[in-house]
């Protein structure tokens, strides 16, 4: 059964034609991966596909009657919506029955307490919302009453996934759903996925995400579509047969090449038809002798400066942030060749402690002491912008003119440009024509072109294309100094890092050797488990609260949400916050035994209206409880 059909879109800007009437669909059981470079056209199709952005010509059809939902790079949220709004207002009629039912309850009305309760079982509304629990606690928002406005990037992307995984779409679409989330978190989604078994069109650079969710890989290569019914694993093993064709008739076409110009080069001026025709084929040959060329791989490495025996030396430091301890009495040092991957769950100090090891934070305690001969380059999460009306190629030069690689040789600005796959037809474009993608690696390639010999990077993978991942990855795995990586992207964990470090949220720091596949294999219950002290707050509690809340508490630009203070908490209120957890939990349990009770029929009728106010006052006293939580939460 067809969901999604595309047929003849084009699409093109001003500076250029991203693609040209492409034609695919996406069956009922299939979960598609979208494969092109930075720049082709991904994120643009997915909106065209979506509705956000008009093509300039094709058509794009639903199955009628199919839920769709998207989840874009860079989510248009209300900046006057609450979180709750935005989840829950949009998550299909299941919430509407739960919320129904809940009114019902404070009427007191058996008959209308029995209407709800048989529209919210007759929806199986209760399973709807074991699932929308499901997903706020796994990806971690508890923040219902905040404004869109008031959010991070990170979390805005988080509001927006669980908005559409709420509505249970038949039909998925999503840019990048793997950015901002922390390793558990892809882990999960990448369960609820295979589970739900929604169609699925989705744009990522995650590899091993690709490899188990997807069952179709379509390319999207010089403006053609190439289908490829597998997942990844298959897309790269029929992508390399592929390619050896490609390369064979490329080399046949530039023999046949030397032949023709070689004719073409003893004739005369006036030729014949015949002339005429092999003048156009060598117009073809010269088309498939380069067809090729940007696709052969590069390996490439730079010199890096000489380190020291010195190099970075962190004596028991510890550092905390609003009252938690997110680095506590933690040593290390570090040596030229180290490797190492820093993995934990949002929230637990990774971003942290790069910044007292760049000298952006200073330390509560201990000390960070550097060598002499250390030139630390850093790549930035959050960037700051660049001016979009320069070109590529001073962008790069604002720099260096040139990088180091060793052996008296040098690479210009435009060489590392071509070697990180920017054809050199573009380096004199303005920034302003590149993709999102295109620019974050010009900000990597500018940290590299300081020639670090201890180099930082912090998510560096965001946005990239899976083409610029493998020159980056080959770059990383021979480079000679010191590399400490903050990432999302196992696949890149396991092939470059040799060491480890997983931040479990509690302030401890815990080494393994080897690649992340080894560390989740010793240390997979503070990888999965997000720790033994998770960042989040019991968010089945919190939306508990924002379900039972009142209209009120959900209205725009709602003054009655809690401001952050920070003072702390006192020494009762840390005994209050932790006491309130247990009884929470506690007060939740005795609810769903209640619930069944209501829902399996085996009360008699005449006490329902009983049982209906004991769960309403239950239902009160959490909701009391948790906002005092959540008041005390917004201190730590």
């Amino acid at each position: 059964m067809n969901y999604l059909s595309v047929e003849n879109l084009s699409k093109s800007f001003t500076h250029r034609k991203l693609f040209s009437e492409i034609s695919f669909g996406v069956d009922s059981d299939r979960r598609v991966g979208l494969i092109a470079r930075n720049g082709a056209g991904k994120s643009t199709l997915l909106k065209c596909v979506s509705g956000i952005l008009g093509a300039d010509s094709g058509r794009v059809t639903f199955r009628k009657g199919i839920r769709v939902a998207a989840l874009h790079q860079e989510p248009e949220l209300d900046p006057d919506m609450t979180v709750y709004e935005t989840v829950f207002r949009s998550g299909g009629p299941e919430v509407e029955a739960i919320g129904a039912y809940e009114e019902a309850l404070e009427t007191g009305d058996a008959d209308i307490i029995q209407s709800a309760l048989e529209e919210v079982e007759r929806l199986g509304a209760w399973e709807h919302e074991v699932r929308v629990k499901q997903i706020i606690t796994r990806l971690g928002i508890s923040w219902f009453r905040s404004l869109n406005s008031e959010l991070s990037g990170g979390q805005r992307k988080r509001v927006a996934l669980a908005r559409a995984l709420i509505g249970k779409p038949d039909l998925l679409i999503m840019d990048e759903p793997t950015n901002h989330l922390d390793i558990a978190m892809i882990q999960w989604l990448e369960d609820y996925l295979v589970i739900e078994k929604p169609s699925i069109l989705l744009v990522t650079h995650d590899r091993y995400f690709l490899d188990r969710v997807c069952n179709e890989i379509v390319e999207l290569d010089k403006g053609r579509l190439f289908r490829f019914t597998g997942n990844y694993a298959y897309y790269l093993e029929k992508k390399a047969e592929r390619d050896a064709m490609a390369m064979k008739a490329a080399e046949r076409a530039t023999v046949q090449l030397r032949t023709e110009l070689e004719w073409m080069s003893r004739q005369p001026k006036a030729r014949g038809t015949k002339s005429k025709f092999r003048e156009d084929n060598v117009d073809v040959l010269i088309d498939v002798a380069n067809s090729v060329t940007a696709e052969r791989d590069v390996s490439i490495s730079i010199a890096g400066r000489r380190l020291g025996g010195k190099v970075m030396r962190l004596k028991n430091v510890s550092k905390s942030l609003g009252g938690r301890d997110l680095i506590r009495d933690f040593s290390y040092d570090f040596q030229a060749g180290d490797r190492i991957g820093l993995i934990g769950a949002n929230g637990a100090g990774k971003t942290t402690l790069l910044k007292l090891m760049t000298g952006n934070l200073k330390p509560d305690a201990g000390e960070i002491e550097t060598g002499e001969t250390v030139h630390l380059g850093y790549y930035r999460q959050e960037a700051d912008p660049l001016d979009d009306n320069i070109t590529l190629h001073e962008a790069i030069r604002q720099v260096s003119d040139w990088v180091d690689i060793g052996k008296g040789m040098k690479l210009s600005a435009s060489q590392i440009l071509e070697l990180f796959l920017f054809p050199r037809d573009v380096h004199f474009n303005p920034l302003e024509r590149f993709s999102g993608g295109e620019k974050r690696r010009v900000h990597l390639l500018r940290a590299l072109m300081t020639n670090p010999n201890f180099l930082i990077l912090d998510e560096p993978t965001n946005d990239l294309d899976i083409q610029t991942l493998n020159v980056l990855e080959d770059f990383l795995s021979g480079y000679p100094g010191c590399l400490v990586v903050v990432s999302h992207d196992r696949y890149l964990m396991d092939r470059i890092c040799h060491k480890v470090f997983i931040m479990d949220g509690c302030g401890n720091v815990h080494g393994k050797v080897g690649n992340f596949t080894d560390a989740a294999n010793e240390y997979g219950n503070l990888i999965w488990n997000r720790g033994a002290a998770s960042t989040v707050t019991p968010s089945a509690s919190a939306l508990s609260t924002a379900l039972s809340a009142d209209s009120g508490a959900g209205e725009k630009g709602s003054g009655a949400r809690a401001k952050k203070s920070k003072s702390g908490l006192t020494f009762r209120e840390k005994k209050e916050f932790a006491e309130l957890e247990t009884e929470i939990e506690t007060l939740e349990a005795a609810k769903v035994d209640l619930e069944c009770q209501i829902n399996d029929g085996s009360l008699d009728y005449q006490l329902l209206p009983e049982a209906a106010l004991r769960l309403e006052e239950s239902n009160r006293i959490i909701e009391e409880k948790t906002m005092r939580w959540m008041e005390l939460a917004e201190k730590v």
